[in-house]
């Protein structure tokens, strides 16, 4: 049995703070937002990366991403080897740079572009049986071979940042409806 949908498109990646200090990849959201689109400019996300992060970030390029813009960013070696980047990879040279700077490790896990669900609710840091849940009530594509569910990644981080966003715009309601809040911060 295989989930229908069709495949997102634009630019993919995710962001953001986890539950216990775990996160993905991502441009700005508010505080305490969990995982944040990365490339999400149709809903109004700052892209700015400012100072070092403790969150992970997924880079998922579409191809048109993928490609090297002549003068654009490029790596260059400490024998002035100058290797061309495309301008998004410069983003997750410089995430892994200023968390290098700010004394944290760095681990880098190349993920395929279609997933098992295990290994999805990993990459996004959620339950495996709580992806799974979603998955079954169709809210993600998927689908099955003989022995795994598989869904596209990019799927995934896309359902991810939408069901954050809808999340985040509730929790906002709430607060601003408070009844209880004078607009004063509490001592």
């Amino acid at each position: 049995m295989a989930g229908k949908g069709s495949r997102p498109t634009g630019r993919r990646g995710l962001d953001g703070e986890h539950e216990a200090a775990r996160t993905v990849i991502g441009g700005g959201c508010p505080q305490g937002c969990g995982f944040l689109p990365v490339a999400r400019p149709e809903l109004g996300y700052d892209l700015s990366m400012t100072g070092p992060t403790t969150d992970s970030r997924i880079y998922l390029l579409d191809p048109d991403e993928r490609q090297i813009v002549p003068g654009g960013p490029a790596v260059v070696g400490p024998d002035g080897t100058r290797e061309d980047i495309p301008p998004l990879v410069f983003r997750a040279v410089q995430h892994v740079v200023a968390a290098m700077r700010a004394g944290r490790a760095v681990k880098i896990t190349p993920l395929r572009p279609e997933l098992p669900i295990d290994e999805a609710a990993d990459a996004i840091g959620m339950g495996r049986d709580d992806l799974r849940k979603h998955v079954a009530e169709g809210e993600v594509p998927f689908r099955s071979s003989q022995y795994v569910d598989w869904v596209q990644l990019a799927d995934i981080i896309n359902w991810d940042n939408e069901r954050r966003v809808r999340r985040r715009a509730i929790l906002d309601e709430l607060l601003a409806d408070d009844p209880t809040d004078d607009g004063e911060p509490s001592s």
